[in-house]
């Protein structure tokens, strides 16, 4: 799920920005109006953890609010959560290295990876399923079914498209699923195994994934809903032994840090795993998301303006309990990671305070 009270947040904030002179850059100063931002929320009620840089300086990195049942084990920069819809960037990036390497191109169509599709998705391509502009509906079964990846094309090759292809934005779970499923004919390996070796290991990241990284419970966050603990994402009968049914997997449910998120920062800045040509079209604005064109969809990026006129590349996710948020706005040197493991509004509105300060700050 893609959070829209984001877009709201982010345009309420632009619209009150104004000319006045900035305030001088204090990084010491600004981390402490961070901190205590953080810490109001937490004796509200936010359970999660941040990260927060700008130019290189690291100005939040903390944990808030309790990781499990017990209320002596708070979260840690470290804690493993849920990321949500962020698992699409990881996706976006598999198919743009495989198409780095030789293995596929974005204007490939259905036709090309399941010869039994029928006619009125032969000519899908993967750039259309990157940008949401396939036709496939949101979702077609629960995230939580366990279901193949067979009988996952089978089904969403039997729905209908719920408009022509090429032709309308509608965000799809059931799109970038199926370019999970084509990551997995085109490497000859599962989806994680592919992204652990491509992406994750090469920046850095230990500790992202859905199984491969054997994550302790003593390092994952569980699940609140108010006050009441909902257990771990990953928690016996709601995924297979390999992860996520495919309704889930490849458009959610990645199991990461803010930690390790900074590496993935990290290596979108560098040439690491992607190069120069493969990022211009991860971050290239190329489909409106609304009628006012206030965001774009890249390929599993949506692109808005910072109060600098800057490019913001940010993607959020969640499922009424977990919650994350990455945006980058790579020429104002900045870089926020949030998650969190209660369900609360503060999750999503807190990035409008963050802004403020920061912005005022420049």
């Amino acid at each position: 799920m893609k959070s829209k009270l984001f877009y709201f947040v982010f345009s309420v904030f632009l619209i009150s920005c104004t000319d006045d002179p900035p305030i001088p850059d204090d990084d010491a100063r600004l981390s402490r109006q961070l901190s205590r931002l953080f810490e109001a929320k937490e004796a509200d009620g936010f359970y999660g953890s941040v990260y927060i840089q700008k130019e290189g300086a690291v100005l939040l990195e903390r944990g808030f609010g309790i990781q499990n049942q017990n209320p002596d084990i708070l979260n840690k920069p470290y804690t493993i959560f849920d990321i949500g819809s962020l698992t699409k960037q990881f996706t976006a990036s598999a198919i743009l290295k495989l198409e780095m390497d030789g293995f596929l191109h974005v204007e490939n169509t259905l036709m090309d990876y399941f010869p039994e599709v029928p006619d009125d998705k032969k000519d899908i391509t993967i750039h259309q399923l990157l940008t949401h502009t396939a036709g496939f509906r949101e979702g077609i079964g629960d995230d939580y079914d366990i279901i193949g990846a067979d009988d996952f094309i089978d089904l969403a090759f039997a729905s209908p498209l719920i408009n022509n292809p090429g032709t309308i934005y509608a965000y799809s779970n059931v799109g970038y699923s199926i370019l999970g499923i084509i990551i997995e004919k085109v490497s000859h390996t599962t989806y994680e195994n592919y992204l652990r070796a491509q992406l994750w290991i090469p920046a850095g990241m230990k500790e992202t994934g859905y199984i491969l990284p054997d994550f302790k419970n003593d390092r994952m966050a569980i699940g609140f809903m108010v006050n009441k603990p909902v257990g771990f994402p990953n928690a016996p009968g709601l995924w297979a032994d390999d992860g996520p049914g495919w309704h889930l997997r490849a458009n959610g449910g990645i199991l990461s840090s803010v930690s390790d998120m900074q590496k993935w920062d990290k290596a979108l800045n560098g040439e690491t795993v992607l190069n120069f040509e493969a990022k211009e079209k991860l971050f290239f604005p190329y489909v409106a998301e609304d009628p006012e064109e206030s965001s774009f969809y890249g390929y599993g990026w949506t692109v808005s303006e910072a109060p600098t006129k800057n490019p913001v590349y940010w993607h959020d996710g969640g499922n009424d309990v977990f919650y994350a948020i990455m945006f980058r706005i790579p020429e104002d040197k900045l870089t926020m990671v949030l998650m969190s493991n209660r369900a609360s509004s503060f999750d999503e509105t807190v990035i409008e305070e963050v802004m403020e300060l920061i912005y005022n700050s420049l």
